[in-house]
């Protein structure tokens, strides 16, 4: 019993203990498990904060790299930004010394281009003194074309002027026909076909007789032509320029007022011809001159202008654009070679360049005389030209009139400034009033001759607004006094009014400074010039018809500045009677000074 509550016992704490040993082992593999776990959970917080602990530093490591480029980046830019002023500063500083070279290269420049101009000056001034010397022994007199136009014409003498040539022609010639208008530094320049062109279209002028026919007056100043210009859109035409149409300053459309230039001295050529090389079989019949010259304008526009380093002439006139749109040849565009030494000869064309021979002349008289001379006349009648015009003459001077005070109301407007003339001429400017004497043929005035003061010049009816403003005309300068146009002997027709005087010559005008119309010693009142009244043709005084050309030459004529004559009573008064040969004539005058600008202003009131 005892052993078997003894293996009961045994048994039971054996369970007991079984018990107890399973409860250790369980909570040994509890602890155990629990400690695994905690390793575990430990191991991964472990790991999970070195995995934050990475990442947080790769984030600083990211962030700090950002930093680094930025820095990078901007270390970049300063420095370029120091380049780029380093490189500005550089140019900058390049640039001052460039600019100081140059500026110093354009004072040496400067400096040397002075000396160079002063050099230049000088040895100009030497060659000037040289060439005036060579020119002053060069020069000759109007003689020297005597000898060289004589085997193409004859000579004639022509009492009052000189020597004059007449070309050995058919009697349908005219001037300026026989060759063809060019264009050049000096405008419309004449190249003549014929082989005493050379002297005779840019030497002198041209008028005509009736009985002698063309003559050429010799003068000494050379120009490309001397010419007034018309023109419309179908039609250019020319006229030479007569023995009295001289000027300081040049020509304007006011020309054929001024100088009587009738329609008969026009030469017309369709404006599709006008580039050929010859107008001979072109120009048009002078029956058309008057419906022509009636539909035409006159553009006359001759100048002085400096070319080649010398004052000389220049024309213009017609438009060469317009004219080479509507002409079937072009007009050439050439160049002048003036030659003044060489025997005389055509001109030449050289390639662009016109090779014209052309002297220099002084204006001294001529001491020698053509070997033969044809004739002598004593009194030349001039056939200006206005046969042809008929019934139309009133017009066409009316037309004329119109043109040269559309002239000079644009030369009041806008006063062009020319160059002066070469060589002032020996002879005072002869203010010219308009034109409007009648169609007949005048006699030559001599040149030379004493001027005439007292002559009684009281024009016949005269139209109303017909007077123009006073034009100054340069007589010829190889002579040495001044020239009076005379009017024709024999009575005046009632047709046409006759030719006004003229006034006494004033000073020459100077260069640069407008030339007053009026004579230079008479102080004129400050009031408007208007034209004076025409006087009545029966007041005027009748001129015998047997009074003869030589005594309505030596009939004094009355200055501008001289009153109207007094009638005969009052004349008795003071002692003077009219002449009982001359009706009308003046008597003697005693007046001053005073007295005549008085008078004169109260006539210009009336």
């Amino acid at each position: 019993m005892q052993m078997k509550y003894r293996r009961l016992f045994i048994a039971v704490t054996s369970l007991a203990l079984l018990s107890a040993c399973d409860q250790a082992s369980t909570e040994a593999r509890r602890l155990a498990e629990e400690r695994a776990a905690l390793e575990r959970e430990k191991a991964q917080l472990a790991t999970e904060r070195a995995a934050a602990d990475r990442a947080a530093t790769e984030q600083e490591r990211a962030k700090l790299e950002g930093e680094r480029a930025a820095l990078e980046a901007e270390k970049a830019r300063l420095a370029g930004d120091m380049a780029a002023q380093a490189k500005a500063q550089n140019d900058a500083r390049l640039a001052a010394e460039r600019e100081q070279r140059l500026a110093a290269e354009r004072r040496a420049a400067e400096a040397s281009a002075q000396r160079t101009a002063a050099e230049m000056r000088e040895r100009e001034a030497r060659e000037a003194a040289k060439g005036a010397a060579a020119q002053a022994r060069a020069e000759q007199s109007v003689d020297f074309f005597y000898d060289a136009l004589d085997p193409y014409g004859d000579w004639v003498q022509v009492e009052g002027r000189g020597y004059c040539w007449r070309p050995r022609v058919v009697s349908s010639w005219r001037p300026y026909t026989d060759g063809g208008w060019v264009s050049t530094e000096y405008g419309w320049t004449w190249r003549s076909n014929e082989p005493f062109g050379w002297a005779v279209y840019h030497y002198g002028r041209w008028t005509r007789s009736p009985r002698l026919g063309w003559i050429w007056v010799p003068g000494t100043e050379w120009g490309p032509a001397w010419v007034s210009w018309r023109r419309n859109d179908d039609y250019i035409g020319w006229a030479p320029l007569p023995p009295d149409a001289y000027s300081a300053s040049g020509f304007t459309a006011s020309v054929d007022a001024y100088f009587d230039i009738g329609p008969g001295l026009y030469a017309f050529l369709r404006v599709a011809d006008f580039g050929e090389p010859t107008y001979v079989g072109r120009v048009v019949q002078p029956e058309q001159n008057v419906t022509i010259i009636n539909r035409t304008t006159n553009v006359t526009n001759v100048t002085y202008q400096t070319v080649q380093n010398r004052v000389t002439v220049v024309n213009r006139g017609p438009d060469i654009t317009v004219i080479n749109q509507h002409s079937r040849r072009p007009v050439e565009r050439l160049t002048v070679e003036r030659v003044s030494a060489g025997a005389p000869s055509p001109a030449k064309l050289v390639g662009n360049t016109l090779r014209m021979v052309a002297p220099v002349l002084n204006a001294k008289p001529a001491v020698a005389k053509p070997k033969v001379v044809k004739e002598t006349v004593k009194a030349i009648e001039l056939d200006r030209g206005w046969a042809e015009a008929k019934g139309d003459a009133a017009k066409i001077r009316e037309g004329a009139a119109s043109e040269a005070r559309r002239a000079e109301e644009a030369q009041r407007r806008s006063p062009a400034k020319v160059a002066p003339a070469p060589s002032a001429p020996s002879k005072p400017p002869v203010p010219v009033r308009p034109v409007t004497s009648p169609a007949k043929p005048q006699p030559v005035a001599a040149p030379d001759s004493k001027p005439d003061t007292k002559r009684d010049a009281k024009p016949a009816a005269t139209p109303a607004k017909r007077e123009l403003s006073n034009s100054p005309v340069m007589t010829p300068a190889s002579k040495g006094k001044a020239q009076k146009l005379e009017r024709p002997a024999g009575p005046v027709p009632a047709e046409a009014p006759a030719r006004p005087a003229l006034p006494e010559p004033p000073a020459p005008p100077q260069p640069d400074t407008p030339q007053s119309p009026e004579p230079a010693k008479a102080q004129r009142p400050e009031t408007p010039a208007e034209p004076r009244e025409p006087t009545s043709a029966a007041k005027a005084p009748k001129r015998g018809k047997s009074q003869s050309a030589e005594e309505e030459g030596r009939k004094p004529a009355r200055s501008a500045d001289e009153p109207d004559a007094k009638p005969a009573d009052k004349d008795k008064k003071k002692g003077g009677a009219a002449s009982p040969a001359e009706p009308g004539a003046e008597a003697p005058d005693k007046k001053t000074k005073k007295d005549k600008e008085k008078d004169d202003a109260r006539r210009v009131r009336e």
